[in-house]
């Protein structure tokens, strides 16, 4: 049976630049030809490779949306052709073409990357199937990665690439859901800049977002990996710091302090001083408002008592 007799007539008028295309890798010749036939007729833009190193080197320089590729090859072999291309491309999906199929080889290309594998010159309707799905998964992907980058960008905030105040009141209620279940202590640190409208005044605004960029900078890295830094509002930053009681809170907060004045981009000729006050769960408040009006509450008794310094609820 031909391969014309099992495909539909190709369509007519299909763009060039919206034909999804296709990597065929195979050291055989007739396999190579007769996907190349049947891709054609499917409407598919398709590039040749007769080997492992030439398909890398394809894949490399082009973006396809899939790549078919036999395992067994000389020299470099079909395993680590997918390990390249999802290294180098990794929305390009691989789907290998196997005439020796085992579950030992379908479970190291799957582990390399693979999503499915098709017998040696396959039926021509499964082969097209096969592409649809591999099409379908790429996109969900890219979909994926898309709703998870804005809401990404939704919950920061845009000059210093902390979380935004409304990101973090929604962290601030879950793990004070997660520290009440689990009785475990929890503190809530905030920090205000000293005098920061009238060194903004003086030394303008531009230079005052290098400062909060810089003080945010500090403040992550003395931070846990599991802490929350957030810009609150303003020159003002909150910090959740899970898993600490009072003294915990205190520590992190001296510590933030200290590393500020020392940091150079921070500092420079008009040092820059941070307040801070601390509030804990459980000792000082039973729901997320009341500390966060007590850790407020003690930021502002530190900027009373002359700035630089920690106050705790």
């Amino acid at each position: 049976m031909s391969v014309d007799s099992v495909l539909p007539p190709a369509p007519d008028g299909a763009e060039e630049v919206s034909r999804p295309r296709i990597l065929v890798v195979d050291d055989e010749p007739a396999v190579r030809r007769f996907l190349k036939i049947v891709l054609d007729r499917l409407n598919f833009e398709v590039d040749i490779a007769a080997g492992g190193t030439e398909a890398i080197q394809a894949a490399r320089k082009n973006n396809y949306d899939v790549v078919l590729t036999d395992l067994i090859m000389p020299r470099v072999d079909g395993l680590e052709v997918i390990r390249s291309v999802k290294e180098s491309s990794p929305d390009t999906e691989v789907v290998i073409i196997t005439g020796y199929p085992s579950s030992e080889t379908i479970v190291a290309a799957t582990r390399a990357g693979a999503i499915d594998y098709l017998p040696k010159s396959p039926d021509p309707a499964h082969l097209e199937v096969m592409l649809h799905k591999a099409l379908e998964i790429r996109n969900l992907r890219r979909k994926a990665r898309e709703r998870d980058f804005y809401l990404r960008m939704a919950q920061m905030d845009g000059l210093t690439e902390l979380f935004n105040h409304s990101a973090f009141t929604g962290f601030l209620d879950r793990e004070f859901l997660r520290a009440r279940r689990s009785s475990r202590p929890m503190s809530l640190l905030f920090l205000d800049v000293d005098d920061f409208k009238d060194f903004n005044t003086r030394k303008g605004h531009l230079f005052g977002d290098q400062v909060l960029r810089q003080v945010a900078q500090v403040l992550k890295k003395q931070c846990r990996g599991y802490d929350i830094v957030a810009r609150y509002g303003g020159d003002e930053f909150a910090v959740l710091a899970p898993e600490t009681d009072v003294e915990g809170g205190r520590t992190l907060g001296e510590r933030f302090i200290r590393s500020v004045a020392q940091d150079d981009h921070v500092s420079g000729p008009d040092a820059i001083r941070v307040s801070i006050g601390v509030a804990s769960f459980p000792v000082h408040a039973e729901q997320p408002e009341e500390l966060i009006r007590l850790a407020d509450e003690a930021m502002y008794s530190a900027k009373r008592a002359g700035g630089g310094t920690i106050a705790v609820a």
